[in-house]
């Protein structure tokens, strides 16, 4: 199902498969999950957003959370989630930054035996920034809790601000825990290759980006339409 966001303020308890395309300066998403979905969110708006996720995964259930953003304007994403016995989250955030960016995520495993996982990539464009705050929480009693994130940020440019910052909170001692941070610029040997090959630096540089920020085809397998899309939203972020 594809959501036309343009309230703000979203529940989603059911089990669901949804395709979000923010369309409100101001939205609210807030989960209730206790069996399996897959919430994929495409923010590609002009105008500042203020996003807001908060909730809880139980039953046992595995939501996952695919956050696309595109947004040509200023965006401020804070979500507080959490994961109950046995239940997992799965998140997959992917940011172009062309203006400013700032994200305060927190993800608790509450119970014994609940799993997160956090892979968040980032590409900061010239004159833009990125502040990324992303905490990992295991709390008292999560025994055989997993709660592992991965990021990875490239710089185009001379952006003002390319910052991500890593976070575990540990209370519990029979767990597993890890975070890894990796940044840089765009590899030139790599945009010289694709020279070599016919392809001019600008679109060497639209192409290399494109790839890093889309979005698994797994994911979009029932949204045929939406990967060209996000393509061409990408290119014309660049041009």
């Amino acid at each position: 199902m594809i959501i036309e966001l343009n309230q703000n303020y979203l529940k989603i308890s059911d089990q669901r498969d949804l395709l979000i395309k923010v369309q409100s300066p101001e939205v609210h998403l807030d989960y209730e999950v206790s069996t399996d979905t897959r919430v994929i969110i495409i923010n590609d708006t002009t105008k500042d957003l203020h996003l807001k996720e908060s909730g809880f995964v139980t039953g046992g259930a595995e939501l996952l959370i695919a956050y696309l953003d595109l947004n040509q304007g200023k965006t401020f994403y804070e979500a507080d989630i959490k994961a109950d016995k046995d239940s997992s989250l799965k998140i997959i955030s992917k940011y172009l930054c062309s203006d400013q960016k700032k994200a305060d995520l927190k993800y608790t495993c509450l119970k014994e035996r609940s799993s997160i996982d956090i892979d968040n990539s980032a590409i900061v464009l010239d004159d833009a920034s990125l502040e990324l705050s992303c905490t990992g929480i295991i709390d008292k009693g999560a025994k055989r809790a997993k709660n592992h994130q991965s990021s990875r940020c490239l710089t185009v440019g001379k952006p003002k601000t390319a910052k991500i910052e890593p976070i575990l909170l540990i209370d519990e001692d029979d767990v597993e825990a890890s975070h890894s941070l990796s940044s840089g610029t765009i590899d030139e040997d790599v945009l010289f290759y694709m020279n070599t090959k016919g392809i001019d630096y600008n679109a060497a540089m639209r192409l290399f980006i494109s790839s890093y920020l889309t979005l698994d085809e797994r994911l979009l397998k029932d949204y045929p339409s939406i990967q060209d899309e996000i393509r061409k939203k990408v290119e014309q972020c660049l041009m």
